[in-house]
Formats: C-alpha cells, structure tokens, sequence
C-alpha cells in the first residue's frame, strides 16, 4: 500500500512488446485524454515509440500510457512496448493520479519557449507535433518578446495620483516630493 514516507524500492525495468489488445484501460483514470489521441498519433508518426506503458504484471491493467494505448489502437498498431510493474491496486492507482499530476506542478519558462518556437519554425518544424496549438504558440511568442522601446511619458504629463494620508486624513499628488 502507498506510504508517504516509504523507501523506494530499487525497479529493474524491462521493456515487452505485448498485444495492444491484450492491456486493459483502468476504468477509475480520471484523466480525460481522449481530445489528445491525435496529438500521440502524431507524436508516434514523427518520433516512433519513445515512452513506454506502464502496466499492472497481475492483470494488464495500464498505470501510465492511457493515451498512447488509444493513439496506438487508432493506429492500428499490433504491440506495444509496454513496462510491468508488480504494484498492487492501490499502490498502482495512486501512481497513476500521481503520474498524470507530476507534469502539471512544473511552469513552463516561456522565453526559452519562445525561443524554441522561434528556431524551431526557422528549421520548417511542424509545431502542431509540440502538441501546443497555434493560437498558443502566437500567445506565447508575442507574451515573450522584448516590448519595443516607447517614450515614458514625464512625471508633471501623468495625471494627478491622490493619495489620502492615514494619519492627518491631507489629500496629495503622490507625484508630488513632499520630504
């Protein structure tokens, strides 16, 4: 059972090619991914299989790869490379909530983004095969790039900032140096 203080325990992995259709899609995953099937398709087109399946040893049940599972019945592929852990159900439902929230907690850093985008169209890359869409690329290019230079207006062209003292209740022009 998973406990938040256990010792992790040494895995030797194994990768096996098994029947897609021999693996079970666990029924409590409450991940929705059926709106990215397509963007594994691709991803599976461009780069080949680079991620295994996690999947239970006792009952095929997947643990991590739901979305590769359905790309690759949509592509009608035969087997799977596919890694079986000997987690019990708990353990192997935790781990898959777990899996699928790990990647959320991490921030992207938008101008190194930015500047992969940006090379990445000067070399002719598809960027649907990144998975962000183009509005987002858009988004995050133009967030990202150096605002240009425009005149700041002087202090005396500002409109008046009243600010009210909290302790004589005077009202001022905060632009105003009253030292």
């Amino acid at each position: 059972m998973a406990k938040a203080k256990q010792e992790a325990k040494p895995n030797t992995l194994k990768v096996e090619y098994v029947p897609v259709k021999s693996l079970k899609f666990n029924p409590k995953n409450p991940r929705k991914n059926d709106e990215n099937v397509q963007n594994v398709v691709k991803s599976i087109e461009a780069f080949g299989w680079t991620q295994p399946i996690l999947a239970r040893r006792s009952n095929n049940m997947v643990i991590a790869g739901h979305t590769r599972v359905k790309a690759a019945i949509e592509k009608g592929l035969d087997k799977v490379p596919v890694i079986f852990l000997g987690m019990n159900e708990v353990d192997a439902d935790v781990y898959m909530v777990t899996d699928n929230k790990l990647t959320e907690n991490s921030e992207w850093d938008f101008p190194k983004l930015a500047d992969l985008f940006v090379e990445f169209d000067q070399i002719n890359v598809d960027l649907d095969l990144t998975g962000f869409s183009k509005e987002e690329v858009d988004r995050i290019g133009g967030a990202t790039f150096e605002p240009v230079d425009e005149p700041q207006p002087r202090l005396d062209q500002l409109d008046p900032i009243d600010v009210k003292c909290p302790k004589c209740s005077e009202i001022f022009d905060a632009r105003e140096n009253k030292a």
